[in-house]
């Protein structure tokens, strides 16, 4: 049985072959074809097939002289083939001029670092595969084409538009200068024995609770009698029909995918018997999707089985653009941490690169929905050109057909602000796109993945692209404009398919271990600081713009004269920030119908715009969405004179019996006013309360009237499950401000275990705002949160490199030093 049968490469790892490969750097040109490379003594056997960056990271290999990065070089690979028969040579990704030769022979060569190349030869014992990815810097010297009606200011070379290349690398001030060169996906040698279904057709629809399978492939791919295809349970006999086996099938009693923040990811497997002989191809869903743009054609909300869904989630970012892995177990991590912080959408965004098969398998089974950009951003490309248009077309269709039955994806965009590039330089309407992106590209997915949404760009939409009230924007108010959290409603936003960049800072630990504190030299300490090419300001200045809004603080004065705490009230401000403005969009009223934070991780040691840092620990940002992103979620709004109100949303498929409480604190700790309500919130439904109901009586939770001093500063909600008495929820709402002020709060932390489970069991005697804990070799399930009095708080501890009992320190905002457990 062979997962993924017939989708790229189809087959299993014991029937490949696997050759040992070796390496070696040149200057441009300087060996003309693989005779004259192999005549070369200076070969570098490799431990496995590699980028080769991380050749020469792993292995401490010098750059040829004169060369400044392996941009500036000719990479060669090399390996002895013994067989005897036909097989198949299939190159997921080559970087980016490459030409591939057996023996003497040159069998293909490529211009594009985004589509496989796939070549059939015929081994009789010892043959010599070599494949080489030349110079990008010669090539682009070489390249001439039609002037560009603009010009793009992040990325200073201009001629990378002509090139199906990567633009990772190539937009100084947020990424580091990586060099994908090289074989930066796998190769695999197939023999000719495994099937393979060329021109495998895979579609699937959901009406009620009847899903429709459509599968069709070249019948030319196998010699068969009979071709039967298996799908939840029911058998069915392909027909062969102009020179194509196909099969229709309805299938009764379907349970639809779904993301996991609204339901069950169900999947089915999807299996094919060649003459009696059985073949596992995937798993496959049924779901229907839809982007809903309202009665006037404003909104962009997304419909999943009929169900509305905000959207949440992340911009992309690759595991690692050093070494690209592909391993399983690499994309499980970084995605079950995605799962498990309630993200359901992830965008893969289009100045970055297409990920492999395995990413789209996890989503399905995650239950994570995918936005995926055509590799297209910025630049005026040259899609008059009838080469490069021709390989930009092969490049998608490529990807949509190596991810057909695929039920997380459910949008594919024509790129990354292109439009809003020439918008913004000023063009008119008629000169913001092209004919392929608003016309063929559409075309193509429609063919490929009629289940799949296309957008012509994000952002777009609006009268200007980049207006954020219309279809899809990029909202950068609350973050890099330094606008207000009342922005963030102001603004109504339709939905972000960018917003909140900021430098985040990683853990303590990790400046630490980075050696990184007040006294690091500015230049150093800047050089790991995200901004836009040209800017004057950078993305740690929108930090500590909203450090000194909520807590009133000199940054630049707090780092030099107490730099643990500018680290603290830095996480405090970003994740306070982050939650604040996902729980406006979420409110009932809101327009606002999803948004995706920019971005997932860092791409170096840095503080980037990673909620997660290089390493994959998750940072302050990553804990607030984690509370704003939960499928039933607590929301307090401050409406001002109209008083306090609260808010319970709830996606899940069944109803919640809830009790309310609010407790308003003086000094943290002494109730001045409390109340409750007992509710029930429909399932996909919410619900909202005005303050005053839990409270029976006027109380002014939101201090707008100022009928003399405020009588407390400290608004705590808890949403209960009324069955089991188990808190789902707690929001705390500060009325005057976080501030900045230091107490002794009574802080207590102690280690329970429970089997081979570890939690961390906190209370505190007042109010404890952003409570940071800080466990080497433990992922904390909660972080960087407040803690309200009057209860006990138990924190599971994930185990990652210890096996010991938990050991660390808990710290809070307004706390005094640190508690150790």
């Amino acid at each position: 049985m062979n997962p993924a049968f017939g989708i790229g490469i189809g087959t299993g790892d014991a029937e490949r072959i696997d050759p040992a490969w070796s390496f070696r750097l040149t200057s441009p040109d300087a060996c003309a074809d693989a005779a004259s490379a192999l005549r070369q003594k200076d070969w570098t056997p490799l431990p496995a097939l590699a980028p080769a960056q991380a050749v020469v990271r792993d292995l401490n290999l010098p750059l040829p002289e004169g060369a400044a990065s392996l941009h500036d070089c000719d990479a060669w690979y090399a390996a002895t083939l013994v067989g005897n028969g036909e097989v198949r040579l299939v190159f997921e990704g080559l970087a980016t001029f490459a030409e591939i030769w057996l023996d003497d022979v040159k069998l293909a060569s490529s211009a594009n670092m985004f589509r496989p190349v796939e070549c059939a030869v015929t081994l009789n014992g010892h043959h010599r595969l070599a494949f080489v990815c030349r110079s990008l810097s010669h090539r682009l010297s070489q390249v001439e084409g039609k002037r560009a009606r603009w010009r793009v200011a992040m990325i200073p070379e201009q001629k990378l538009r002509f090139v199906r290349t990567s633009l990772l690398g190539h937009m100084p001030g947020w990424c580091p200068a990586v060099a994908i060169s090289g074989a930066w996906r796998p190769v695999h040698i197939l023999p000719a024995r495994i099937p393979h279904l060329r021109g495998l057709s895979i579609q699937t629809s959901l009406a009620d609770d009847v899903g429709r399978l459509s599968v069709s492939f070249d019948a030319t791919s196998v010699t068969a009698q009979t071709i039967a295809w298996t799908c939840a349970g029911q058998t069915a006999q392909a027909e062969l029909r102009d020179g194509r086996w196909m099969l229709e099938m309805a299938i009764g009693g379907i349970a639809p995918w779904w993301p996991h923040s609204h339901g069950t990811p169900q999947l089915y497997p999807l299996d094919i018997k060649i003459d009696g002989t059985g073949h596992a191809v995937m798993r496959i869903g049924f779901r229907s999707f839809e982007i809903d743009p309202g009665s006037d054609s404003r909104d962009f909300r997304f419909i999943v089985n009929g169900a509305p869904i905000f959207a949440r989630g992340v911009c992309w970012s690759p595991p690692d653009v050093v070494g690209f892995p592909v391993a399983r177990d690499v994309y499980l991590r970084e995605l079950t941490l995605a799962r498990d912080a309630g993200i359901n959408l992830i965008r893969i965004c289009g100045t970055t690169v297409y990920e492999p098969r395995v990413f789209h398998d996890l989503a399905d089974e995650l239950g994570i929905m995918i936005w995926q950009d055509a590799m297209l951003a910025n630049f005026d490309y040259p899609v008059g050109d009838a080469t490069f248009r021709a390989e930009l077309r092969q490049e998608i269709e490529a990807f949509l057909s190596a991810r057909q039955g695929s039920p997380s994806l459910v949008v594919y965009g024509g790129g990354s602000e292109v439009l809003q590039q020439a918008a913004m330089l000023g063009l008119p309407t008629e000169r913001w796109s092209n004919d392929f992106i608003d016309g063929e590209l559409a075309k193509i997915v429609a063919a490929q993945r009629p289940d799949v949404a296309y957008v012509v760009n994000s952002p777009s939409g609006g009268e200007l692209p980049f207006v954020v009230d219309q279809g899809v924007g990029h909202y950068y108010g609350v973050g890099a404009y330094r606008r207000p959290l009342e922005d963030a409603r102001r603004a109504d936003v339709a939905f972000a398919g960018e917003c909140l960049a900021f430098a985040n800072l990683p853990s303590r630990a990790r400046l630490a271990k980075r050696r990184l504190d007040a006294a690091t030299p500015l230049e150093q300490w800047k050089a790991l600081v995200p901004r836009d090419r040209g800017a004057d300001w950078d993305f740690e200045d929108i930090r500590h713009h909203y450090m000194a809004l909520f807590y009133g603080a000199d940054p630049q004065r707090l780092k030099a004269e107490d730099f643990d705490r500018y680290v603290a009230m830095g996480q405090a401000a970003v994740a306070e920030v982050m939650q604040a403005v996902f729980a406006e969009w979420r409110r009932p009223g809101s327009r606002t119908a999803g948004g995706l934070v920019l971005m997932w991780k860092d791409l170096a040691p840095s503080f980037g715009w990673g909620i997660v840092d290089h390493s994959g620990e998750p940072k302050s940002g990553y804990y607030g969405l984690k509370r704003a992103f939960a499928p039933v979620q607590l929301i307090v709004s401050d409406e001002g004179v109209n008083g306090l109100r609260l808010h319970v949303v709830n996606e899940t498929d069944q109803p919640l019996d809830v009790l309310l409480t609010l407790d308003c604190l003086a000094d943290g700790r002494r109730p001045a006013a409390s109340g409750e309500h007992a509710v029930t919130v429909p399932a996909r439904g919410h619900y909202s309360v005005a303050a005053t109901t839990l409270l029976g009586a006027f109380f002014d939770a939101t201090y707008a009237y100022r009928f003399g001093p405020p009588a407390h500063d400290a608004n705590v909600v808890r949403l209960i499950d009324n069955g089991s008495g188990t808190l789902l929820q707690e929001a705390v709402h500060f009325p005057l401000g976080p501030g900045d002020a230091r107490h002794d709060l009574g802080l207590r932390a102690g280690v329970i275990r429970e089997g081979e489970s570890f939690y961390l069991k906190l209370a505190a005697e007042r109010l404890a705002q952003t409570v940071v804990i800080d466990v080497a070799g433990f992922l904390p399930e909660d972080n960087y949160f407040h803690l309200a009095p009057g209860r006990d708080y138990l924190v599971a501890l994930q185990a990652l490199a210890s096996t010991g009992t938990p050991k660390g320190t808990v710290s809070a905002l307004n706390g005094i030093g640190k508690i150790s457990f």
